[in-house]
C-alpha cells in the first residue's frame, strides 16, 4: 500500500521520539500508545474513504494529526478529502501546509492549484498547476485541471497544450479530445482540431454540439456543402432532444 509507505515514516518517528527529553521533536506525540493510536487512526481513515464515509475518515484524520502534528501526509489527505467534500479553503490551507514540510511535494502543488482555482484565484492557481505538470506529467488530472484554468484565463494555447498531454494519457476520454478539437479550431488549427473531432466521435458521437463544431470545422477548411450537412444535422438533433 503506497499510501501507508509514505505516512508509516514519520508516524514510526512519534514512537520512536516518545522516550526523548521534553522537547527534543516539536509536536511529537508523548508515548508508544500514540503512536499506536496514530497507526490505528491512519488506517481506520484509510478504510472509511475506500468505502466513501469521506466525513468520518476526515475526522480520523484530524485526530492522527493531533496525535503526530506536522505530518506532510496527513495533512495532504485532509486537504484532498476537503476538496472532495466542498471545503476548499480548508483544502488550500493545508495543502500549503503540506508545501511548508517539502515545496516540491506534486500532489500538495496539484492540490493548491485546484483550491486556488475554485476561489476563483486563477493567475495563482496556473502557477501551482505548472510547477506540478513539471514536475510529474505523467498525471493526466493535473493536465485537465490546468486546461480548465487556462480556459479561465482565455490562454487558449495552454488549454491546447494540457488537453494534448491529456489525450496522451487517456486516449479513450472523449470529452479530452472534443475539449482538444475546440482549442485546436479557436486557434486556427483546423487540420489538428478535425484529426481530434475524428477520435471524439469515435467515443461520443452524440455528445452535445460536436456535429457543430465539426461543421465549423468544415467550412474553415472550404467544405461547404459537407459544413451544411452538419449543421443541418445538429439542428435536427438539437430539436429532437427538447
Amino acid at each position: 500500500m503506497w499510501f501507508l509507505a509514505r505516512i508509516l515514516p514519520a508516524l514510526l518517528l512519534v514512537a520512536a521520539t516518545a522516550t526523548a527529553p521534553s522537547g527534543a521533536v516539536a509536536g511529537a506525540a508523548a508515548g508508544p500508545r500514540a503512536a499506536e493510536e496514530a497507526l490505528a487512526r491512519y488506517a481506520s481513515a484509510r478504510l472509511l474513504e475506500e468505502r466513501g464515509r469521506d466525513q468520518e475518515a476526515l475526522a480520523e484524520y484530524e485526530r492522527v494529526l493531533a496525535l503526530a502534528p506536522n505530518t506532510p501526509g496527513v495533512e495532504r489527505r485532509i486537504s484532498e478529502l476537503s476538496a472532495r467534500l466542498g471545503e476548499t479553503q480548508r483544502s488550500l490551507e493545508f495543502a500549503r501546509r503540506a508545501l511548508v514540510h517539502d515545496s516540491t511535494d506534486v500532489r500538495a502543488l496539484w492540490l493548491e492549484g485546484s483550491a486556488l482555482f475554485n476561489l476563483d484565484r486563477a493567475p495563482e492557481a496556473l502557477a501551482a498547476l505548472e510547477a506540478a505538470v513539471a514536475a510529474d506529467s505523467g498525471q493526466v488530472d493535473y493536465w485537465r485541471t490546468l486546461a480548465h484554468v487556462g480556459e479561465q484565463l482565455e490562454r487558449v494555447d495552454e488549454v491546447a497544450r494540457a488537453w494534448r498531454h491529456a489525450v496522451a494519457l487517456d486516449e479513450e476520454d472523449g470529452e479530452s479530445w472534443f475539449q482538444l478539437a475546440a482549442a485546436e479550431a479557436r486557434l486556427g488549427r483546423f487540420g489538428a482540431a478535425g484529426l481530434a473531432l475524428i477520435e471524439a466521435m469515435a467515443i461520443n458521437p452524440l455528445r452535445p454540439g460536436i456535429l457543430f463544431l465539426y461543421g465549423w470545422v468544415e467550412e474553415s477548411q472550404g467544405n461547404s456543402k459537407r459544413a451544411v450537412e452538419l449543421y443541418r444535422h445538429h439542428l435536427q438533433v438539437h430539436a429532437a432532444a427538447r
